[in-house]
C-alpha cells in the first residue's frame, strides 16, 4: 500500500472564499480519529482510490496555513491485514433531520442559482456548503433524508416529508436542472440506515427532466429489493452508492468500515 502525502485544504482564498485557520483545525479530530476515503475530484460516482491516515496543519510558503493529510492508496497487491489497517473506521453521519438538508458547493454562492436555494430553504431543515478545492471539480448537490429504517426508504422519506413537500422538493429539482442542462451536474439524494449497525446509501439520480419526475413518481420503487442483497453483509460496509438513471437502479459500489471499496456482484433493473 502506497503512502502519500498532499495539502487537501488551506486557508489561501480560491473563489473569494477563504477558510479560516480555526476551521482547518476543527477538522483535525475527524481526519484523525476515522478513516476518509479519497475519490477522483470528488466525484461520488467512482470509488474510493485511497483513506486519509493522519493529519495536520503546516505553515505554506506563502504564509497562510493547509491541512497536510498522508494518504493510503489502495493497490492490487494490499493484503487484507493492510487494507483493515489500524481499526479506525469510515464516520457515518448519525445525525437525524425533520425533513432534509441540503449540503452544495457552487450552488450555494452563484448568483443564478439563488432561487432553487430559496425555495428548498423554505421547507429544508439546514442549508450547509461543501468545499472543493480540486482543479475541476463537478458540481454537486447533495440531499440528506435523515436515518430511515431497514427495508423502508421509499416508505420512510415519502412519510417524513409528507406528500406536499415531498412533490415541492421534486418541482423545484425538476425546474433547477431544466435551466442548468448540464451532465456534469451531480444530484446524490442520501440516507443513513440503521438497525443493528448504520451505514449509508447514496442514490445518484441522472438529473434530466423525464428521469427526475420518474424517480420522485416512483417513490424509491425496487431500492429496498435491490439493497436487501446486501443487508447480510450490513455489519462490514459504511456505503453503498445506486444509480438511477430511465427506471433503473445499478448499484456502482459499496465501501467497507475501513474506507476500501467493493465492487457489487449483483444488480438490479426495475422494470
Amino acid at each position: 500500500m502506497k503512502k502519500v502525502k498532499g495539502i487537501i485544504i488551506t486557508t489561501n482564498v480560491i473563489d473569494n472564499i477563504k477558510i479560516t485557520r480555526s476551521a482547518l483545525e476543527s477538522s483535525l479530530y475527524q481526519l484523525n480519529e476515522y478513516y476518509l476515503p479519497i475519490g477522483s475530484e470528488h466525484d461520488i460516482r467512482l470509488p474510493p482510490r485511497g483513506r486519509v491516515i493522519s493529519a495536520e496543519i503546516v505553515k505554506l510558503d506563502n504564509g497562510e496555513y493547509g491541512v497536510e493529510a498522508t494518504v493510503e492508496l489502495f493497490e492490487s497487491s494490499d493484503t487484507e491485514s493492510e487494507l483493515k489497517g489500524d481499526g479506525r473506521v469510515v464516520k457515518i453521519n448519525d445525525e437525524d433531520v425533520e425533513t432534509f438538508s441540503i449540503h452544495s458547493d457552487e450552488i450555494l454562492r452563484s448568483e443564478k442559482h439563488k432561487e432553487i436555494i430559496g425555495e428548498l430553504s423554505e421547507f429544508a431543515s439546514n442549508i450547509f456548503p461543501i468545499e472543493k478545492r480540486s482543479i475541476d471539480p463537478i458540481s454537486t448537490l447533495v440531499i440528506y433524508g435523515g436515518i430511515l429504517a431497514l427495508g423502508l426508504i421509499g416508505e420512510g422519506f415519502f412519510s417524513k416529508l409528507g406528500e406536499d413537500i415531498y412533490d415541492k422538493l421534486k418541482n423545484s429539482l425538476v425546474k433547477y436542472y431544466k435551466k442548468t442542462d448540464s451532465e456534469e451536474e451531480i444530484l446524490d439524494l442520501y440516507f443513513t440506515i440503521q438497525e443493528d449497525e448504520m451505514f449509508e446509501v447514496h442514490v445518484i439520480v441522472n438529473t434530466s427532466g423525464k428521469n427526475l419526475n420518474g424517480f420522485f413518481d416512483s417513490k424509491f420503487e425496487g431500492l429496498d429489493e435491490l439493497l436487501a442483497s446486501y443487508y447480510n453483509i450490513k455489519s462490514e460496509i459504511s456505503k453503498i452508492v445506486v444509480e438511477y438513471k430511465d427506471g433503473n437502479y445499478k448499484i456502482l459500489y459499496l465501501v467497507r468500515k475501513d474506507g476500501v471499496p467493493l465492487m457489487p456482484v449483483i444488480n438490479h433493473t426495475n422494470e
